[in-house]
């Protein structure tokens, strides 16, 4: 799907792991990581983005233990769909420019949502094994 055609309706799960698996890579895995403090900055400064904070920090954890090669017991899937989410919030010029107030973050956010959805299960083993 083209990203200019689109609307935030076409933002579906499957597309967001259509994306995910076919631009995630070991290098965006790194590249992601060393712009680690841009990402959280972008979720500070932000009100809707403010809300997956936590969420963030534990993506970038988890992806930087995976690049590490410190976790690997999680799917690549899963991986590829939290660098996918992460990414998406990292640029500016998304399906929602991201400097139109108040609404430049909404498909961030849905992006967000989805990927917090689609790994949740592998984000508790991740916390589970941290304890």
């Amino acid at each position: 799907m083209d990203k200019d055609k689109m609307s935030v309706r076409d933002l579906t799960m499957d597309y967001v792991k259509e994306r995910a698996m076919s631009e995630t890579n070991p290098a965006m895995l790194k590249d992601l990581v060393n712009h680690r403090e841009d990402i959280l900055k972008k979720c500070s400064y932000d009100k809707l983005l403010s809300h997956f904070k936590n969420d963030v920090e534990i993506f970038l954890d988890i992806l930087t233990a995976y690049a590490n090669e410190e976790y690997t017991a999680i799917p690549f899937d899963s991986v590829a769909i939290m660098a996918f989410a992460l990414k998406y919030i990292l640029e500016e010029e998304d399906l929602i420019h991201d400097s139109i107030p108040c609404h430049g973050q909404l498909d961030d956010a849905i992006i967000m949502l989805y990927a917090i959805n689609i790994t949740k299960n592998d984000v508790l083993k991740y916390k589970e094994r941290r304890i």
